[in-house]
């Protein structure tokens, strides 16, 4: 089956394995050599019976295959960019002008470059790893444009050395230094298991600005 997919929120592969977003983050973070694997049991659906509801674990395969693999290489090879990435974490602000327009943005802050591979002797099999070949991580200068424009607050911009192998309480610190003299100063606490991505209307009731413990794997 083929997917329209871009993004995945990270705690999807909890259909996988409960800890699995725990694992990927600490492994994929710390070195460029990270990778975790896992298996999805393909074979819930009765044999022939198109017609029966696609299992979570079928879901999250095709949609790392089908969609985010096969869709970054074809992007790379039209074009010569790399799009797969691993978002974390992720920074949310909402302002409202004097005329009473909102607007709002949900940006990571960092990005990893990744590879999803599905070897094809072991059905149901996907190894999740960094990338190599497209260098290290980058930080979202786009999100630190946002912020001095709307927010009043020019971080200063990490060197990459800063957040390259680095566990998560090392980065939980990288990200204090950045916002530190934002106002409201975010809270930020990236040490335990990662959160889902909250809906819209959590969002919104959500104290601005902040720092989630979410990602977010896909197409960026």
């Amino acid at each position: 089956p083929t997917r329209s997919v871009k993004r995945l929120d990270l705690m999807r592969l909890r259909f996988a394995d409960s800890n699995l977003p725990y694992d990927l983050l600490t492994k994929l973070i710390k070195t460029d050599g990270g990778k975790v694997q896992f298996e999805l049991d393909l074979s819930q659906r009765e044999l022939g019976d198109e017609e029966e509801k696609e299992s979570p674990e079928e879901a999250l395969y095709y949609g790392l295959t089908s969609g985010l693999a096969r869709t970054a290489e074809a992007f790379k090879r039209e074009t010569g960019v790399r799009s797969l990435w691993l978002a974390y974490p992720l920074f949310y602000a909402r302002i409202t002008d004097n005329t009473g327009d909102s607007k709002n943005i949900l940006a990571p802050i960092f990005l990893w470059p990744i590879k999803i591979e599905s070897p094809l002797q072991t059905q149901g099999r996907i190894i999740i790893s960094r990338d190599e070949e497209s260098g290290g991580p980058k930080y979202n200068k786009a999100l630190d444009v946002w912020i001095t424009e709307n927010l009043n607050f020019n971080p200063d911009d990490p060197s990459r050395e800063d957040f390259d192998e680095i566990s998560r309480p090392q980065l939980e610190e990288v990200v204090k230094r950045l916002y530190a003299g934002l106002k409201p100063a975010p809270s930020i606490s990236l040490i335990g298991p990662p959160q889902p991505i909250p809906d819209k209307q959590s969002l919104g009731q959500l104290p601005t600005p902040c720092v989630l413990n979410s990602g977010v794997i896909g197409l960026i």
